[in-house]
């Protein structure tokens, strides 16, 4: 009878580390992305947005003075068709004025054939109108060749200023063709930054959602190593609760066989003495004490016996590990089952999620080991090792292992070790 038992029990084992090589050795077929990778395509993008940002200020800039230079073009032209205009009237004014001139000369020094001097002397009545005559002639004359250097002199004075404002003019159209390809420039590397940008936002988005698949897929990793790991424990369970149901027929057998005995030597006398009454009534006692107090063989331990009663209800203020229990409630119960916190007070849930972050001896999060309590704000729960916990998580999750310890609850508070 008892080599069956085993016999199934280790059957039992051989398929919970079949299934557990079956389900952690499960390939990702995607590509690891580090964070690295991720903060370094960051900050390329942040470079290239800099660089964007720099060459849109100097692009507008460049706009300004492009729109400053077509303004003082346009003044130009506007100052050089006027002075074109005053070129064109002084040269008509000059070219009158000499031809006014020449009449004049021609009626003075034609009309009268050649006479005109000898005219004037004999039409003059005295000395003094001869030589009034002859001076203003001569006021005439000048008179005319002044006004005619004057004009040539303005033509020429304005036609300077016309070459002037055309130089300036060719000087400002250079400026405005270098400007303009400097902006031709510029659009061409903003083009190219902005495709760029394009280009590390596409691969940002890419890194990112496959470490989100990374993340996901890591996260079932864990979910798969947790139901591996819970399935070994009770496995390894009911092995042991196998071998001391076991032992416990085989003890009853033999003292069976013993009191038969006892009894056939005694000539059928079955009454027993005060004496062995009390010692078996003593045994009893003891026997009850130790199917509600184990004794405390390590975090292991704890794990395992807190594990039996994962799939449990949740139950907001219940201390019962069969019938249901909070977080407090069933890490009290847990520790009270070897004796490390007072049974009474685990039995009318005496322990709460802060009132436990003072009991044992506190524990620093790189020394964490199984058995461990780690609490968090308002919420506690037992360390399972390999990163996850065994906890009476919520009304929808009962109670529950494989949560990563560092997940879901906020900061850790405190960690506690019993025991020690």
């Amino acid at each position: 009878m008892r080599r069956r038992t085993f016999q199934l029990a280790a059957k039992g084992i051989t398929f919970s580390l079949v299934l557990t090589s079956a389900l952690v050795m499960m390939p990702a077929s995607y590509p690891q992305v580090e964070a690295a990778e991720i903060s370094d395509i960051e900050a390329q993008q942040a470079q290239v947005q800099s660089e964007l940002a720099s060459l849109d200020s100097n692009l507008v800039q460049v706009v300004k003075q492009l729109e400053d230079l077509q303004t003082q073009i346009s003044d130009k032209q506007q100052e050089i068709a006027s002075t074109e205009q005053s070129i064109k009237d002084g040269q008509a004014a000059a070219d009158q004025q000499y031809r006014d001139m020449k009449a004049r000369m021609k009626s003075m020094y034609e009309t009268g054939d050649n006479n005109s001097l000898l005219a004037i002397m004999a039409e003059s009545g005295s000395l003094a109108e001869l030589v009034s005559r002859v001076e203003y002639s001569n006021q005439l004359y000048t008179y005319d060749r002044n006004l005619l250097g004057s004009y040539k002199a303005t033509v020429e004075e304005v036609t300077a200023l016309k070459g002037s404002l055309e130089s300036e003019k060719a000087e400002l159209s250079a400026r405005q063709g270098e400007l303009k390809t400097t902006q031709t420039n510029l659009n061409t590397m903003i083009s190219s930054k902005q495709g760029e940008a394009s280009n590390l936002s596409a691969q940002l988005e890419e890194a990112k959602a496959l470490a989100a698949k990374q993340a996901e897929l890591e996260r079932q990793k864990q979910e798969r190593e947790a139901a591996a790991r819970l399935a070994q424990i009770q496995s390894q369970n009911r092995t042991n609760q196998t071998r001391q149901a076991n032992n416990s027929q085989d003890s009853s057998n033999n003292n069976g066989g013993n009191t038969s005995r006892k009894n056939s030597n005694n000539g059928g006398n079955t009454t027993p003495s005060k004496n062995t009454t009390n010692k078996n009534t003593s045994t009893n006692r003891n026997n009850s004490s130790n199917t509600t107090t184990e004794r405390y063989s390590g975090g292991n331990a704890i794990v395992a016996y807190a594990c039996q009663f994962v799939g449990r209800r949740y139950v907001w203020g219940g201390a019962s590990l069969t019938n249901g229990a909070d977080c407090s409630g069933f890490v009290g119960q847990v520790m009270a089952h070897f004796g490390l916190l007072s049974q009474a007070q685990a039995d009318k849930h005496g322990y709460t999620s802060e009132s436990l972050v003072n009991v044992g001896k506190p524990v620093a999060e790189r020394d964490m080991q199984p058995g461990d309590i780690i609490c968090y704000p308002g919420h506690v729960a037992i360390y399972a090792g390999n990163g996850v916990v065994v906890e009476a998580q919520n009304e929808q999750c009962g109670i529950r292992y494989g949560r990563p310890y560092n997940k879901y609850f906020g900061s850790i508070t405190a960690i506690r070790r019993l025991g020690v």
